[in-house]
């Protein structure tokens, strides 16, 4: 998961469960500082997981898939760009960022979601 580094993601959301259960609003970081978030967190990312699946025989490794969890603030070009340094580690390279899947490599592609009705 591309995040915050050391963030403690399951503190905050028991913290967020218990806020939605008081009728209370969180407070929503600006989209400039869920950016550079996802700026910082997506290269560290990729390279964590290089090191962590590399194989011994200098083949790709396979697909990898990062939340992004900043959500969609960046622009498929620039996450591809991000990545760029690792598109040789893995097979393809995806980032799933709100309800859009963006496939960085090895084309650079972005699959939309939709909400249901």
């Amino acid at each position: 998961m591309a995040d915050t580094k050391d963030r403690p993601m399951f503190k905050i959301w028991r913290e967020l469960r218990d806020m939605y259960r008081r009728g209370h609003a969180p407070t929503i970081e600006d989209v400039e500082t869920r950016r550079q978030n996802a700026r910082e967190a997506i290269p560290r990312v990729c390279a964590q997981k290089a090191e962590h699946y590399k194989r011994a025989d200098g083949r790709a490794s396979p697909h990898l898939l990062i939340y992004v969890n900043a959500g969609p603030v960046l622009s498929a070009p620039e996450m591809a760009r991000l990545t760029a340094p690792w598109k040789n580690k893995f097979e393809s390279v995806w980032l799933l960022c709100g309800m859009d899947a963006v496939c960085a490599w090895p084309t650079l592609q972005v699959l939309k979601g939709i909400e249901p009705p």
